[in-house]
């Protein structure tokens, strides 16, 4: 007897979910990819200043993910000009934005580039709505842009306690039905505060996230960033998703199982590595299914020179994950 095609929905950060879109993308299932839409940063920030509508950054990263380009070509659209007009501008978000400029809203826009490329696969932006993210601060300051917040260090023990969207966002309808049919919703690596919670942070997702019958994975960040969540325990951050998603959010977490010393001596000036402690893992294996995996890629990416956003130096790998669906899926 035939198996039946999963359908899984991830959500996460542009790195975090490109990264498991390659990763999933040649598996027999139906995959939809949910990025978020309010970056404000980099290129896509740049676009967004001078010509409005949504951050487009991550729906590229993700789309490329799901395309097998050859290495000149994709080289060519991940392009960022130099000193000039368009510095730092990635040559593909030029051409997404021209794109969508071309349709009268931007959901006719993603549905005919879809079609366009032939695409199997799924890659809906969280929402149309051209929003920004915001924090607010324990200190009651506000941070106004996924930039601020992602470039923000602790000072004074002012900590996150609250982020929310201005003006507030509709859900994307594609999204909506995405998570009502899914067998599995995924919540993807990526910063925390500036890339994971914002999607969350959408009118409608905390009714639609705890009416799917679907069963919700978090594979748990590698890195904590100082200055951020470095502090965090992993009940901590449940209570974040809990605040945005409802009561037991979750059916199982996934943690890598181990990261090199070597990385780790590397990486503690900026980054902490995020694991349970016992007493926490006996609290959560109570509520919860938890898994440990080997997922961690092998090598350190490189910040980039211009990026003056604190990058996680480490990432999951994409044959590590996909073994792991495949047993995940089907035994």
């Amino acid at each position: 007897m035939a198996k039946s095609i999963k359908k899984i929905v991830l959500i996460g950060g542009g790195v975090g979910a490109s990264t498991f879109t390659r990763a999933l993308q040649k598996l027999p299932i139906k995959l939809t990819t949910v990025v978020s839409s309010f970056d404000n940063g980099g290129s896509t920030g740049k676009i967004r200043q001078d010509y409005h509508g949504i951050a487009i950054g991550d729906f590229r990263q993700c789309l490329l993910a799901n395309l097998s380009l050859k290495k000149d070509v994709l080289s060519a659209l991940n392009h960022r000009y130099g000193p000039g007009h368009l510095h730092h501008v990635q040559t593909a978000n030029v051409l997404l934005k021209a794109f969508f400029d071309s349709f009268p809203d931007p959901a006719s826009g993603v549905d005919k580039l879809h079609e366009l490329l032939g695409l199997s696969n799924n890659v809906a932006p969280i929402s149309f709505t051209d929003s920004e993210i915001c924090a607010r601060l324990s200190n009651r300051q506000i941070l106004r842009g996924e930039h601020a917040i992602a470039l923000y260090q602790q000072k004074n023990n002012a900590e996150f306690v609250e982020l929310f969207l201005k003006p507030k966002a509709v859900l994307n309808p594609q999204v909506k039905q995405a998570m009502a049919n899914a067998d599995y919703i995924i919540i993807a690596p990526g910063n925390f505060f500036a890339s994971i919670l914002p999607s969350l942070c959408v009118e409608e997702i905390k009714q639609v996230w705890q009416k799917s019958r679907a069963k919700k994975i978090w594979f748990v960040n590698l890195l904590a960033h100082n200055g951020h969540d470095n502090t965090y325990q992993v009940t901590d951050y449940l209570n974040w998703f809990d605040k945005y998603l409802g009561k037991n959010s979750f059916n199982s977490l996934v943690f890598n199982k181990t990261i090199p010393q070597a990385f780790i001596k590397k990486l503690k000036k900026d980054f902490s590595v995020i694991a349970p402690s016992g007493a926490e893992l006996k609290m959560l294996e109570a509520e919860m299914s938890i898994s440990f995996a080997n997922l961690v890629s092998s090598t350190i990416r490189t910040q980039h020179s211009h990026d003056l956003v604190k990058r996680a130096p480490l990432r999951h790998d994409e044959k590590k994950i996909e073994k792991y669906f495949k047993k995940m899926l089907y035994g």
